[in-house]
């Protein structure tokens, strides 16, 4: 797959082609996309870390987008770097997507996010996602979601909390 040409309202050298990926597809749905963030250093207790996209609310809330390629995440790190991210307040929320929901359903995963944080779309993104998603993906319901700080969204449309 070739690299699309880095968005110029995104100031960023993304570290892999599924962030790439990730950010062409972001700066059509986002309400203001410059304020979405690549390689966003934190510095936590355990030493500075880098997260690959971080979104900025208005009102200063912050949602991480992690970019989940399989040959570079292990669970397990990612949960125990996540909650330590978040124990710490870096961020407000957590959203780990696997590659394959960037490459094949990016319009459902955007879909799902928006369902929890509509505040960052703009009213045509949310349009347009709504247009887009499928029936599994309309048939998502937040719940009990809304309370954690963390979630994983996987293929097939599934959100899981990360704790």
């Amino acid at each position: 797959m070739t690299s699309r040409p880095k968005m110029s309202r995104l100031d960023a050298n993304f570290e892999s082609v599924i962030e790439d990926e990730f950010a062409y597809h972001a700066t059509k749905y986002l309400k203001i996309p410059s304020n979405l963030i690549a390689q966003y250093p934190v510095t936590t207790i355990c030493g500075n870390l880098r997260l690959d996209f971080v979104y900025t609310l208005e009102s200063g809330r912050k949602v991480t987008f992690e970019c989940d390629g399989k040959e570079y995440h292990d669970g397990s790190r990612d949960e125990w770097r996540d909650a330590l991210i978040l124990g710490d307040g870096l961020v407000d929320r957590i959203f780990r997507i696997p590659g394959s929901a960037i490459y094949y359903h990016i319009e459902d995963t955007f879909f799902i996010i928006s369902k929890l944080e509509p505040d960052i779309f703009s009213s045509r993104g949310l349009m347009n996602l709504n247009t887009l998603a499928s029936t599994s993906a309309k048939d998502f319901t937040p719940r009990s979601i809304q309370r954690i700080g963390c979630a994983y969204v996987l293929p097939r449309n599934r959100l899981l909390p990360c704790f």
